[in-house]
């Protein structure tokens, strides 16, 4: 919610004054219901009416509870059924069908707003969901780490932070180190520009304006910017707009900087870092403010001003203003030397700033005075109490010569003691106590942190104005929130309106509909309250019960952070047995609710400190139910306790019989349920088998590990043998030693030449296939190693098994085939085995990547894989290689029409499309030189004019557009290709177009207003507008030149006459029927005939007059259109091909670029950086990145390889 905001036109210095103001994320409006020029200009009596055009988005509804701003100050009239115009406080507004008739379909799509009106709908959902803040599941850290920016805020101030000239300098914390900003000059001296019209016509406004400038300046606060700065580029200069605003209450004028002003999609505080929050805890500053009897309160002096910036930084913060406030003047250059309110950074900075001076001065000053600044100011605000007057004394001395180091000053000083007021300075004393006789005269009221603190009795104290409110929805709540109570003193009070608000919100009442009233001395002090609302969606009474407990858990633990003084341990006091259950229970298992806050409670708390109160005695339960005023005041319990706490401990209410363990039926006891989880650990051979990547190299690997073990086991065999035979000789046991390593060495150096034979290769196929069957045919195994039949579940049940070697062959029906037995018997395996996956890609490979089938037939002659089709299908789609083989260029359905084929109403030629063609040869002279074609296409009646070029170069392009202007009027749009991709072009066209010069085209079409269109490179299905009739042309060309040797002026008739013939073609269907109009051409609209004979249609007799003629023409005109729409246009609505919609290209994919030119094999493989989309979501042109460049390709020209992971 948002208050004290004025609203003025553009072009106006009028301001109007807006109430409340609600926030929500949607707005019901967007920007294409701004109405701009061109729509007015639609409307013939609302042609005079100038509004300004606007490029943003609607931020602000003004409704019909500010009549001000809706009050007709001037009303243009509707005609027609048109829109009509009102002029009010802020400008024009129009309403009504501005945009005309559109179809029914776009009707429902994009409806005319012409009534404004906040949606409440948001309203409701805060209201409750503020309701149901009271009943959270987890509770938040109160103790939130620094984020990414907060830590780089801090590296950013520690390192520029110094003393100059007695006040510490703080650098800009900008998110960027090297800034690079727009010159937004023009901006400022715009918004200097509506100001000056306010201060010429407001003298006050004026006077106060001029005043605080002024005297920013003559402090020092601000500098004119020097001579050898006002040329500064380099990216560090910012112009911040500014505009005075006069406070509510104090009524004096304050300049506000305006740092969130963009330009070119920036701001200054868009590029700066907030930082973390420094500031002390309010609730903990008012909380130890009311810990001794002598308090001292004191504001530091403009505090934000205090802290300087280092001259690199100030050209970033630039202001315009008039010398001496002179406005007849020119506008100077000045900058902020010092932190300015407005700025995003500033209060961070301040804080920082004020904490470091603590910090810097630790051993100058007293720990008291040091405490107190770090712990007891609320950003500029200081409330502190002490025990004693004259400690009071000395803290304001101290803190006054601390604060000073930082070049702080303490002002504003008030006192509870009126002999502490007499020893501060009287130019120091707050305005309400300065002119006071302390012997005398009463203290005042003061305002302690936005709540009223009577300074003569040393209390707080709240004064409520009633505002006449509706008795709404909306009003209540406004009384409610208009009540600042930070520490809950009146939470009984409020509690009651809020229950009442709450009673609305469940009878569904509106926000504005109108409501029904319904009918050993002891000291006990309160220091916080707390009382809060049910939800909506019901809860049972121990949750509810439950969540009081947390919130008093929680009230303490803040109690025992902000008092900072030593505590005795803590006692709770509840009347429902049911919370003490549940805290004293050890053994049982609750649900989420229950258990999330006994287990905070347990955190914050321990069993021993939860005593029984009933409710009788409990003070909680008037703020459980609410109380009115009068009942309130009658009853001292809330803040006074009830009266056994002014009795000893013994005396106390005594906790009943509590059963630690709660009732079976409790529905807060969560069902015990056991779960065993087994984990199976793969086994060695597993974890090999899936290591390898490819069938041979698996089993080599193999074939190496069984060759070692029949190593070593030979060795082991070898060994023996060896010590048998030389014990038979009868030799000594050194000597035996001696000749067993001889002769082991000898076999060693035998066996280890040996290499892997075919041999070992079969017998580790047969090791890793027999490790693999046995693993997932374990049934199978034990019926076929018994000798018995299969079971008719089982999935080998159809293929009569057999057991081969401890293999798992086929048994089929080919046992008497003139076959290879591994072909008749070939090996089972499962698809989804890993080793299957490699065995097909090992076929894949052999069989040179051929198709499934025959894929298929090799694998048999030694594997049977169940399945294998589709394990097959799932090879042959992850292959790159067959991806490069037979991957189709991508497409997508066909979009809709461009709005320049479909326009109607527009002069002929208003939008084209353009190619070349061409060489021809003409003689010229004795010589013989090349000329070219440069053919326009109309793109909505497909007419076409065609032009002699000279040649390719840039001024010949030129003069032939402009031959083309000047002869068929202006052009609003021009389409053609990207330059290269010419289609039919010879290769030395192709090379022509290339250096054309786009920049000195672009530049002369800027300046007759044309707008330029390039397509996709090498799309050429986006200009086959044009790219059909440059073929039709050379077809007419062909047939007239032939063989033929033309001069200039031969070439140039022959054009003209291929262009009447190309434009006497009909565009719609020809008609047997004599009855009937003959078909449409483009000459119709051209020259209002086909051919040379009687333009289309019937006319009176009248309209062939002289004086008549311009009617003839505008009737032949009408009557094109209206075939055009009726007969040519439905024409086009059919797609020839393309009619599905494809899976979108995105970024990653990886696409093979086709290049028409070159084999497939040889086709450049790239990476896909971006899309283009059009409306409707689908992609039509993609930007790839090859080895050595990055290019802009249609779908169309790309072959999708490998799909990229979609986020």
């Amino acid at each position: 919610m948002l208050a004290d905001l004025e609203v003025a036109g553009l072009d106006s210095d009028n301001f109007c004054h807006l109430p409340e103001i609600f926030t929500q994320k949607n707005m019901p409006v967007h920007r294409g219901n701004i109405p701009h020029t061109k729509d007015l200009r639609r409307w013939p009596h609302l042609r005079q009416i100038n509004i300004p055009e606007i490029d943003a988005e609607v931020d602000l509804l003004i409704g019909t509870n500010v009549p001000q701003a809706l009050e007709p100050w001037e009303v243009v009239r509707a005609v027609d059924g048109g829109p009509y115009a009102i002029k009010t406080i802020l400008g024009w507004t129009v309403n009504g069908p501005l945009r005309g008739e559109c179809h029914a379909s776009e009707r429902d799509l994009q409806p005319d707003i012409t009534v404004n009106r906040i949606s409440v709908a948001r309203l409701d959902e805060l209201w409750e969901k503020q309701l149901k803040v009271d009943f959270p599941e987890t509770q938040k850290d109160e103790q939130l780490g620094l984020s990414k920016e907060d830590e780089l805020f801090m590296e950013s101030v520690s390192e520029s932070v110094k003393i100059v000239d007695g006040h510490y300098s703080i650098g800009l914390p900008v998110r960027q180190r090297y800034l690079n900003m727009p010159n937004n000059k023009t901006v400022a001296e715009q918004r200097a520009l509506s100001l000056k019209r306010r201060l010429l016509k407001d003298h006050t406004f004026r006077s106060d304006y001029v005043t605080f400038m002024s005297g920013m300046i003559a402090k020092g606060y601000a500098e004119r910017v020097p001579s050898e700065h006002l040329t500064r580029r380099d990216g560090r200069v910012w112009y911040i707009p500014h505009h005075g605003v006069y406070h509510p209450q104090k009524k004096n004028l304050r300049v506000v900087f305006d740092c969130g002003a963009t330009f070119q999609g920036t701001s200054l505080n868009s590029q700066l870092l907030q930082g973390p929050d420094l500031t002390s805890s309010l609730v903990g500053v008012l909380t130890r403010f009311r810990k001794e009897p002598v308090v001292l309160m004191a504001d530091v002096e403009a505090m934000f001003l205090q802290v300087q910036v280092p001259a690199e930084d100030r050209d970033l913060l630039r202001f315009l203003w008039w010398p001496e406030g002179d406005c007849d003047q020119e506008l100077v250059e000045y900058r902020m030397v010092a932190h300015l309110f407005g700025a995003t950074s500033s209060p961070s900075c301040a804080s920082f700033a004020l904490r470091k001076c603590a910090e810097d001065n630790r051993d100058h000053f007293s720990p008291v005075a040091v405490n107190t600044l770090l712990h007891n100011f609320y950003v500029d605000d200081c409330l502190v109490s002490v025990a004693s007057e004259s400690e009071a004394v000395s803290l304001c001395q101290e803190l006054s010569a601390l604060c000073a180091r930082g070049g702080f000053k303490l002002t504003k000083w008030v006192s509870n003691h009126r002999s502490v007021l007499a020893a501060i300075p009287h130019e120091e004393r707050a305005k309400e106590v300065k002119d006071l006789d302390l012997d005398n005269d009463a203290l005042p009221v003061e305002r302690a942190l936005g709540v009223q603190w009577c300074v003569q009795s040393d209390s707080f104290k709240f004064k409520i104005t009633l505002k006449n409110r509706p008795l709404t929805r909306r009003g209540i709540l406004s009384v409610i929130s208009s009540v600042y109570d930070p520490l809950g003193f009146l939470a009984p009070i409020i509690l009651t309106a809020k229950k009442f608000v709450q009673d609305l919100c469940r009878r569904r009442l509106g926000w504005d509909d109108p409501c029904r009233l319904l009918c050993g001395r002891v000291h006990c002090a309160f220091v916080m309250g707390k009382a809060r609302v049910a939800p909506l969606k019901p809860v049972t009474i121990p949750r509810m019960e439950l969540t009081a407990a947390v919130v008093a858990s929680r009230m303490d633990k803040l109690c025992k952070k902000e008092l900072q003084m030593e505590l005795k341990d803590s006692v709770f006091w509840t009347d429902s047995t049911s919370v003490l259950k549940y805290i004293k229970n050890e053994t049982s298992r609750f649900k989420i609710f229950v258990a999330n806050r006994v287990s905070e409670i347990l955190k914050l708390s321990k069993v021993s400190q939860w005593r029984y109160v009933n409710t009788l005695n409990n003070p909680a339960d008037l703020a459980s139910r609410g109380a009115k005023v009068d009942a309130f005041l009658k009853n001292d319990s809330w803040l006074c306790g009830p009266d056994f706490l002014l009795e000893p401990e013994n005396s106390w209410p005594t906790n009943p019989e509590v059963v630690a363990e709660p009732l079976g039926v409790d529905p807060e006891i969560k069902a015990v349920m056991v779960n065993m989880v087994q984990v199976e650990q793969a086994s060695p051979m597993e974890k090999l088998i899936n290591y390898f990547s490819t069938w041979l190299s698996l089993k080599r690997a193999v074939g190496w590990l069984v060759k070692f073990k029949n190593l070593l086991f030979s060795l082991v065999q070898h060994r023996r043998q060896l010590k048998e035979t030389l014990v038979a000789a009868d030799m000594s046991i050194e000597q035996l030693e001696s000749e067993v390593q001889v002769q082991m060495k000898s076999f060693k150096a035998q066996v280890s030449k040996d290499l892997l034979s075919v041999e070992d290769m079969d017998a580790a196929e047969k090791v890793i296939v027999r490790f693999c069957q046995r693993t997932r045919y374990p049934e199978e195994f034990a019926c076929l190693e018994r000798g018995e039949c299969l079971k008719k579940t089982s999935h080998l049940y159809k293929l009569n098994p057999i057991l081969d070697d401890g293999l798992i062959r086929v048994g089929g029906r080919l046992s008497r085939a003139a076959m290879p037995v591994e072909a008749k018997h070939p090996v089972i395996l499962v698809k989804d085995l890993h080793l299957a996956r490699l065995i097909l890609c090992h076929v894949h490979q052999e069989t040179g990547h051929s198709g499934r089938n025959h894929m298929l037939s090799h694998l048999r002659q030694r594997y049977w894989i169940p399945g294998a089709c589709a394990a097959i299908r799932k090879i042959l789609a992850k292959c790159v290689i067959c991806r490069r083989l037979s991957a189709v260029p991508g497409h997508q359905k066909m979009s809709d029409l461009p709005l320049s084929r479909i326009t109607p109403d527009e002069p002929p030629f208003s939008r084209v499309g353009l190619d070349c063609f061409g060489p021809f040869e003409v003689k010229r002279g004795r010589a013989v030189v090349k000329r070219y074609g440069l053919i326009f296409t109309c793109l909505a009646i497909r007419a076409i004019h065609l032009e002699v070029l000279s040649s390719l170069d840039t001024n010949s392009f030129i003069n032939g557009l402009r031959r083309f202007i000047a002869r068929r009027g202006q052009v609003l749009e021009i389409r053609s290709d990207n330059g290269t991709n010419f289609v039919g072009a010879e290769r030395e066209l192709k090379e022509a177009l290339e250096k054309l010069n786009h920049t000195l085209i672009n530049g002369m079409l800027l300046q007759k207003n044309v707008k330029w269109i390039f397509n996709t490179p090498a799309a050429s299905h986006h200009g086959s507008a044009w790219e059909r009739l440059v073929r039709s042309v050379r077809k007419v060309l062909n047939s007239i030149l032939k063989t033929q040797n033309l001069d200039e002026e031969g070439l140039v008739t022959v054009f003209c006459e291929a262009e009447a013939i190309v434009n006497s073609r009909p565009i719609t269907k020809a008609s047997t029927d004599p009855n009937d109009l003959e078909a449409l051409t483009p000459n119709h609209l051209l020259l209002l005939k086909s051919q040379p004979s009687l333009p289309p249609g019937l006319f009176e007799k009248a309209d062939v007059y002289a004086r008549r003629r311009w009617k003839q023409v505008q009737y032949m005109s009408d009557l094109f259109w209206k075939r055009w729409l009726k007969e040519y246009l439905p024409s086009l609505q059919e797609r020839q091909k393309w009619n599905r919609v494809r899976r979108n290209f995105i970024p990653g994919d990886i696409v093979m670029l086709v290049d028409d030119m070159a084999p497939r094999n040889s086709w450049i493989t790239a990476r896909v950086l971006d899309t283009v989309s059009d409306k409707n979501g689908l992609v039509r042109t993609v930007r790839i990145k090859t080895k050595t460049s990055i290019l802009d390709r249609p779908i169309t020209k790309v072959c999708l390889l490998q799909e990229a992971e979609e986020q």
